[in-house]
């Protein structure tokens, strides 16, 4: 066994596509704490598997499930693409999917969902009008 990173993150992705039974340089997933007296904090993270190196992506608002790499068509970087993940409010009964640019892990899209997504449950529907 070899400890790739300090970060300790679930839910890992990959660009699986391209990569699937090979070396890979990046790997993203959902990353808890710290938690202080007062919060609990998650993010979205980015490691770089060769070097150790993370960068992430985070609000005080939500608590991120797991991240799935889509990469731009066309693309040539591992890296290049985005990540869509559901973040689940903290306090309130409503949830964000957001889009965050795989490469410098910074928000380019969210949309909210006025109702809370359970995490954990892959594939979630929202009845139209609910």
């Amino acid at each position: 066994f070899e400890k790739l990173t300090d970060v300790g993150f679930e839910s890992p992705s990959t660009s699986y596509r391209r990569y699937n039974g090979q070396d890979y340089q990046y790997v993203w997933g959902a990353a808890d704490g710290p938690a202080t007296a007062s919060s609990y904090t998650s993010s979205l993270v980015k490691i770089d598997v060769t070097s150790g190196a993370s960068l992430s992506f985070g609000d005080d608002e939500n608590i991120y499930g797991e991240p799935v790499f889509v990469a731009r068509p066309g693309g040539n970087a591992e890296d290049d693409g985005v990540l869509v993940s559901v973040g689940s409010h903290r306090r309130e009964d409503r949830s964000s999917l957001v889009i965050v640019d795989a490469s410098t892990m910074t928000l380019v899209a969210s949309a909210e969902v006025p109702r809370a997504i359970p995490l954990g449950f892959h594939g979630s529907f929202v009845r139209a009008g609910a």
